[in-house]
């Protein structure tokens, strides 16, 4: 079925150099589906796997600095395959718990006290009305955390990590990863010059949300 696209649509593609063929062709495969791929082989340094040396990690490390400190600009962070799902595998164990006390110093913790600075905070704030008929501010004061997380990966809420809730802060707006996508920075570093996520709770995504 040929896709109708709009007038704005396709002085969008043509802003972004698509035409509306491959537009139609790179909507089709997401239709059917893609090919499963033939594994070769295990990668491993050497065979698929570039190991830097210390000079150009170094290199790598100064080009990132200097494009920083001059004219560059940070857009966003994107999580690698099946990140995305890890860093919600222990909302889903709190959440599934018997307590709403989170340890203190865990990953809840860190994240209960965070969550507010989240860029789908707002969102969150909604789908906990419609759920609970309260917001998440009122359900953290009394001291309902698990139904305030519920909300966030619950089908009826925000069904996170699913592509369904502002989960990219671009400048100052907000933005779902699928359209975040589109918002492309106009360098892209050779290297991961510093630790991004590397803890699976929520915060540290506040705080990488500006990344590449």
């Amino acid at each position: 079925m040929k896709i109708q696209f709009t007038e704005t649509d396709l002085k969008d593609l043509e802003k972004r150099g698509i035409s509306p063929e491959t537009a139609e062709q790179q909507i089709d495969r997401f239709d059917k589906g893609f090919p499963f791929l033939k594994i070769a082989d295990t990668a491993t340094i050497d065979n698929g796997i570039m190991k830097l040396d210390p000079l150009s990690v170094n290199n790598a490390v100064l080009r990132w600095k200097r494009y920083i400190e001059g004219e560059g600009d940070c857009l966003k962070f994107v999580p690698a395959s099946g990140a995305a799902s890890r860093m919600f595998k222990s909302v889903h164990k709190f959440v599934n718990g018997d307590t709403d006390i989170p340890a203190p110093g865990s990953e809840m913790d860190e994240l209960l006290a965070n969550l507010s600075q989240l860029p789908f905070y707002s969102d969150l704030d909604a789908a906990c009305r419609r759920m609970h008929g309260e917001g998440a501010e009122m359900l953290s004061a009394s001291g309902r955390n698990r139904d305030l997380l519920r909300a966030l990966i619950a089908p009826e809420g925000l069904n996170c990590p699913k592509d369904c809730c502002c989960f990219i802060h671009i400048r100052s707006a907000t933005a779902h990863p699928s359209k975040s996508s589109l918002s492309k920075p106009p360098i892209t570093p050779t290297a991961t010059v510093s630790p991004v996520c590397t803890s699976p709770s929520l915060p540290p995504m506040k705080r990488c949300s500006a990344m590449w």
